[in-house]
């Protein structure tokens, strides 16, 4: 069972509170500044979890590939992703992503990279995957 499996269907609640609102908004307006994130860009997002950020990403035009460990919160994004044709979910460990180097104009990884036993190589991992003049964003 993978870290997050338990959660996956109640993980969500949170942003439905005031709070998760109001703090899904300020990360999201953060990350939109740091990255600027442009329609027909490839967009890695690695520890996808349940596809919030897949789904605002697509909605902007960005074609996105999430990657999680967790087989249930893929699942939650498949669900809430479900008829975006931009974003393909794919089960994967973000210390080896089965991804060709260079693939992506941008790599996120939000809340993922401080579960990691080994978060160098996962920086490492990251950084192979970003095409030059790419960005890399990491929000923990």
């Amino acid at each position: 069972m993978a870290l997050f499996d338990h959660l996956a269907t109640d993980y969500d609640l949170w942003y439905e509170t005031p709070l998760g609102r109001a703090v899904d908004r300020l990360e999201k307006d953060l990350f939109t500044r740091i990255a600027e994130p442009k329609p027909g860009e490839r967009v890695l997002d690695a520890g996808c979890g349940t596809g919030r950020l897949c789904q605002e990403l697509a909605e902007r035009g960005l074609t996105v590939l999430g990657v999680d460990i967790s087989e249930k919160m893929l699942d939650e994004a498949r669900r809430k992703t479900a008829g975006h044709s931009r974003v393909d979910l794919v089960l994967a460990d973000i210390n080896r992503i089965p991804f060709p180097s260079r693939t992506f104009d941008l790599v996120v990884a939000f809340t993922s990279l401080e579960f990691s036993l080994h978060p160098e190589a996962v920086l490492r991992e990251l950084w192979r995957l970003v095409r030059p003049k790419g960005r890399l964003v990491i929000a923990v």
